[in-house]
């Protein structure tokens, strides 16, 4: 008695179930008298376009609005590709952000000097002295950035390459080193005619060396 009722049980299930086994197969179908959109997924990006009257499988039971459809058709051979040549292609289109890195010092504070003077007492050239704080956790042997100077307005004054080989900073520790710019240097009349009061020296781009 238990095992026919398992049986009429089953039969049940399995009636049940044809007409989703049936749509999960497949089912024929053609597309309407306008060209349309090919999606990835239910609402997502169109991947392509399927014009009229072409014959198409129903694969899947709908979502909603949606359904799962396969196209068939033939195509020429040197049409096609690799789906993983497809993806290697796609993403050395994408450029990968720039990893940013903590500089290893920052200026602190800097103090423009006496200028150099000629033998008839003539200024010949502009001293910047910089003080630069270590902020990393491990000694700074030298670094290397670029030196930026500005006026009140924000033009700049002077750029150049600011190197100190011979740092030997440890944590927090703060070294002074000079740069200076002679006359006759494009920058040196704009520096020594500043308001240095209000000039603004920065460092940019700083690396260990």
């Amino acid at each position: 008695m238990l095992q026919r009722y398992t049986n009429i049980i089953f039969i049940v299930i399995c009636v049940c179930l044809l007409p989703s086994l049936a749509l999960a197969e497949s089912t024929r179908a053609r597309t309407k008298d306008r060209i349309i959109e090919l999606r990835g997924w239910p609402g997502g990006p169109a991947i392509g376009k399927i014009y009229p009257k072409v014959p198409v499988r129903q694969l899947d039971r709908e979502r909603g609005n949606w359904v799962r459809v396969r196209l068939y058709g033939w195509v020429k051979k040197n049409d096609l590709t690799k789906a993983g040549d497809i993806e290697s292609s796609s993403k050395s289109r994408i450029k990968k952000a720039p990893v940013r890195v903590a500089p290893p010092v920052e200026l602190v504070d800097f103090e423009v000097k006496e200028a150099k003077r000629d033998v008839l007492g003539q200024p010949n050239a502009i001293v910047f002295a910089l003080k630069v704080k270590n902020i990393s956790d491990a000694k700074v042997s030298g670094w290397k950035g670029i030196l930026v100077i500005q006026d009140q307005q924000g033009n700049v004054l002077a750029r150049t390459l600011a190197t100190h080989e011979n740092a030997n900073l440890d944590p927090n520790a703060i070294g002074e080193v000079s740069f200076f710019w002679e006359k006759g240097d494009a920058a040196y009349l704009k520096l020594i005619t500043a308001d240095q009061e209000t000039l603004d020296v920065s460092l940019h781009q700083i690396q260990k060396l």
